[in-house]
């Protein structure tokens, strides 16, 4: 969730690394995730705190990166 946009997301991660890192749009996670190539074995969405996500865009945008992570998991165990 660190590398969304702040206005995706609100308020999650530490701000030391929001300032230090580059973050990118949701579409380009979720294109990043759906590119891996490589069998994935398993995944996290770490630093989503519901009690500041009162638009609730956040919420949805952590269950559609689990949604891509699971995707990726199951198609591993029929290839």
């Amino acid at each position: 969730m660190d590398k969304a946009e702040k206005k995706t997301i609100s308020l999650v991660g530490i701000p030391f690394a929001r300032i230090m890192e580059e973050k990118l749009a949701s579409r380009q996670v979720i294109d990043i995730i759906g590119n891996i190539n490589v069998p994935v074995l398993g995944g996290d969405v770490v630093e989503y705190n519901p009690g500041r996500d009162v638009s609730g865009i956040t919420s949805a945008l952590a269950a559609k990166l689990v949604k891509e992570i699971l995707s990726k998991m199951v198609l591993n165990l029929y290839s």
